[in-house]
């Protein structure tokens, strides 16, 4: 703490000393830590923690603050009771030595303010302190709101001066980040400050609602805005009964928090109370007023039906960024509008889909003939209109798309699509791939809510034709494949007959298609469709199936399922936790029908001594696969010792039936790798991965709970080295025993059944 407060030493040695001297206070600071702070040295930190809100350096600033509150949630209220009063003292000091032309007076400020916003966070994680917390709470509310009414209000005085000279005077941008570090503390004690059903003071919403369109609407302080806008939503979602008022956005990121804010409001489930007798106890006295307020101010009739035109026309269409991506890669591209449709609040096109289809949800009698005059509309654009028009009859279109169960009781979907969507779904011209692509869409939206049975054909037709249309673009084609999953699964007791005519295209349009996309949630996308089609068509989709995954044919299919079998592996997890076994099993058959080793089947080869340590059920499988790979290719895997290494480190510890699971395996790779002539390689393989030494080790030192089947499974691997290089065999016998052939004999004694294993090496040593 002293070299850290010592102004004549270098800023980063400070800072690095301030941040060691945090990380200590936070592991010493306890009487039960090791090494613990003394008493009268904590007196002494906690004096100068208070003292350094007039350092410079924003960085040390945020470090002591940091201190502060780690002090303050360990010692509040036991030891350091005046540590909140403390802290607002300073506040209201800085306050009041502020002056415009003094540099630091607004730094002093802006210090203390987050050193009080710190502590604020620190102790509302400890529940025990809320009591006292909300005691103190009302003085906090009334300093900070006043604090930042009267510099945003100083800014706002001045507003003309900055739009007008497009720039910003020191005095002003320190006036709107004193507000903006005021506001910090103010939304933490809306949210958390008060007790759910005790009111707030009168004037919490005052301070805010009277500056936010000045401190939202310029572009003099971008962050300041976004900020507020978090302040609303984060203040809604503790207690929105407190605080009803929408701000006025802006920028997107801005736009973003108001249309969650939108959603909020219009879908409440607090505002939709059902059973009142079971739920009067939780239910906040001002949830009534504040659904009132909501249905009177904010979400009106208009407000609804501007809200919907706005979205629709402004926010809804793809923008160029979108198209550039969808052109640029469109296998991303399709993967992150899948995702969006959950994770919307991190996208302002989804997130304006999600309000329309809410505010549809609430107010459909009166926005369904709306949207569908838009509707109407947009079925004279054409694809020799402009782009923007395009633009808006896709997001039209969308939205039809997605407000589906709202709209089933005003649009007949099967008239309409044969008569209007249909010729522009088959239409050749390039200018409408966006119609296309939401047009997919659309069959997977309409199909549940209006599933007329003549309709389907048509349906199951499109759908086939679009996925396999390889002069179509890639996007439109995975959209294909996506809906016509939906499509199917949701006629799968019904609709065989009915797609029995396209059945065999679809399957092998997915086929080919799979082979040409690159990413792992494209193929999977299309492996999900191509495994309720084969659900539902059964047998006679069997046959292309078959013929696409045995022997030579399988190799095709190398690129699309080793992936998979990679991802149910767990790659690079060291977990073993999450190994599927039906991974294994599609591995195992994938080499079962290789003819030849390709890429991607060897680079699987890796996680087999992984799976060797598993020790599980699953060895005889596993040691089926290291047999296969040896089959396929000892050459290559020659290389690799690992697996040979676990197989040493496992004999010892498994059971007979493990154990001859190994000799037979070992047995494949000495055959293969002989034959492959690679003898000498094998030889020195088998000598450094310590297995060569097991062997031995069961047979020449075997005893009475050694199985004899086992014995004897073990010497004939030593009888196979006998037949290829006695000389080598030889050659260990001083290094393991120096009795060898007395030793073998004694085996063979005990298992006179199973002569035929050791008679190679009989002859060889002359017994």
């Amino acid at each position: 703490q002293d070299i850290s407060c010592d102004v004549q030493v270098d800023e980063n040695i400070r800072l690095q000393a301030a941040l060691q001297f945090k990380n200590g206070v936070n592991k010493h600071w306890r009487k039960t830590a090791q090494n613990c702070i003394q008493d009268d040295e904590k007196m002494r930190i906690r004096t100068r923690l208070v003292a350094v809100i007039y350092e410079p350096s924003s960085r040390l600033a945020r470090a002591y603050a940091e201190g502060t509150a780690i002090v303050a949630r360990m010692d509040y209220p036991s030891v350091w009771s005046d540590a909140l009063p403390v802290v607002l003292l300073n506040c209201v000091k800085a306050s009041l030595q502020q002056n415009p032309s003094a540099s630091n007076s607004g730094i002093a400020l802006r210090h203390a303010l987050y050193t009080l916003h710190r502590v604020l966070k620190e102790l509302y994680k400890v529940q025990r302190l809320r009591l006292s917390l909300y005691q103190l709470a009302p003085e906090f509310f009334r300093f900070l709101s006043n604090l930042y009414r009267d510099s945003a209000m100083t800014f706002l005085a001045n507003i003309q001066m900055v739009m007008t000279a497009q720039s910003i005077s020191p005095e002003l941008e320190e006036s709107i980040l004193v507000a903006t570090a005021a506001l910090k503390s103010l939304r933490r004690l809306i949210v958390h400050g008060f007790p759910e059903k005790l009111a707030t003071p009168t004037d919490s919403r005052a301070p805010i609602h009277a500056t936010d369109d000045a401190v939202v609407s310029t572009s003099a302080n971008d962050k300041s805005s976004l900020f507020l806008s978090k302040s609303f939503f984060t203040t809604l979602l503790g207690n929105f009964q407190k605080f009803i008022k929408l701000p006025d956005p802006v920028y997107e990121r801005i736009l973003l928090q108001g249309l969650k804010l939108i959603r909020f409001l219009i879908k409440n489930d607090k505002f939709n109370v059902t059973d009142l007798l079971s739920t009067k106890a939780h239910r906040h006295p001002q949830t009534d007023d504040a659904k009132i307020v909501v249905a009177t101010s904010l979400v009106t009739s208009d407000f609804a039906a501007d809200c919907l035109q706005t979205l629709v026309s402004r926010y809804i269409p793809l923008n160029q960024d979108d198209l550039g991506k969808w052109d640029k890669d469109p296998e991303s591209f399709l993967t992150v509008e899948i995702d969006n449709q959950w994770q919307w609040e991190y996208s302002l096109r989804f997130a304006a889909q999600k309000t329309v289809e809410d505010l549809m949800q609430q107010h459909s009698e009166l926005l369904a003939p709306l949207l569908i005059q838009m509707l109407v509309q947009a079925s004279d654009v054409s694809p020799d209109s402009n782009e923007t028009a395009i633009l808006i009859k896709d997001a039209v279109y969308s939205s039809v798309g997605f407000c589906a169960d709202n709209l089933f009781h005003h649009i007949k979907f099967a008239p309409w699509f044969k008569e209007k969507v249909y010729p522009e779904m088959t239409s050749p011209n390039l200018s409408w791939r966006l119609i296309r692509r939401t047009a997919c869409n659309l069959i997977g939206s309409w199909i549940d809510v209006q599933p007329e049975a003549d309709l389907r054909p048509l349906l199951y037709q499109l759908l086939v034709a679009c996925l396999c249309d390889e002069s179509s673009d890639l996007v439109v084609r995975l959209t294909a494949v996506i809906n016509l999953r939906i499509v199917v699964d949701v006629g799968q007791e019904t609709d065989a007959e009915v797609f029995s005519p396209f059945a065999v295209a679809a399957v092998e349009g997915m086929l080919r298609l799979i082979q040409n996309v690159d990413e792992f949630d494209t193929k999977s996308e299309i492996l999900k469709s191509l495994e309720s089609t084969v659900l539902m068509m059964g047998a006679r989709v069997m046959g292309i199936l078959a013929a696409q995954a045995l022997r030579e044919h399988s190799l095709d299919l190398h690129s699309v399922v080793a992936p998979a079998v990679n991802f149910c592996l767990a790659d690079d997890q060291v977990c073993p936790l999450f190994f599927s076994p039906h991974g294994l099993d599609l591995w195992l058959a994938l080499v079962h029908n290789a003819n030849s080793p390709s890429s991607p089947l060897l680079s699987l080869y890796r996680h087999i001594p992984s799976l060797l340590e598993l020790n599980s059920e699953h060895l005889k499988n596993v040691l089926r696969l290291l047999d296969c790979y040896f089959i396929l290719t000892a050459q290559t895997l020659l290389r690799v010792i690992a697996a040979l290494s676990k197989l040493s480190s496992l004999l010892a510890e498994l059971n007979t039936e493990a154990a001859l699971c190994i000799a037979t395996t070992l047995r494949s790779i000495l055959r293969s790798s002989f034959h492959s002539e690679c003898k000498e390689e094998i030889e020195q393989i088998f000598l450094s991965s310590g297995i060569l030494e097991s062997i031995f080790k069961i047979v020449v030192g075997a005893n009475s709970d050694t199985g004899d089947l086992v014995i004897a499974e073990f010497a004939g691997l030593i009888g196979l080295f006998a037949l290829w290089d006695m000389d080598f065999l030889l050659g260990l016998s001083a290094k393991f025993d120096a009795d060898l052939p007395g030793k073998v004999v004694l085996c063979y004694a005990r298992v006179m059944a199973c002569a035929a294993a050791f008679t190679p090496l009989m002859c060889r040593i002359g017994l």
